[in-house]
């Protein structure tokens, strides 16, 4: 999720790679302190005092480049909260359909799937010229 950072701004993060071992699912916060040409500088008060360099135009963490490890940022906890859900949707939603759950569904289901899915009518499809 890229969005614009803005000097003062208090930040959502979430840590990835080797920073998420152990991590017990709650949000860090961090405060953009300077914004320079190419990078964003972050600080963090976590175990101490750090600044982590985000790409403004990726907002990817130069950190995890180079060590498996790193932060991906959000605009504040409701944005954070809303793609952890929708993570969590998706892996189920694969789960179903790798478990084969979707095989006892009757074709009207099916079609509501699709249509959720697609965007459009299955009947348009599976009627024959």
């Amino acid at each position: 999720m890229v969005f614009e950072l803005r000097k003062g701004m208090t930040v959502t993060m979430k840590p990835t790679g080797n920073f998420a071992r152990g991590w017990d699912g709650k949000p860090f916060h961090g405060v953009v302190e300077k914004i320079g040409r190419k990078y964003a500088h972050i600080s963090m008060n976590d175990y101490g005092r750090r600044v982590y360099l985000f790409e403004k135009e990726t907002l990817r963490c130069t950190v995890e480049v180079e060590h498996n490890a790193g932060y991906e940022l959000f605009p504040d906890d409701e944005s954070f909260e809303r793609e952890m859900d929708r993570r969590f949707l998706l892996k189920e939603i694969r789960s179903l359909v790798r478990d084969g759950q979707l095989e006892y569904l009757n074709l009207d289901e099916m079609q509501r799937v699709y249509l959720v899915l697609t965007g459009e009518n299955a009947g348009n499809i599976l009627k024959k010229d």
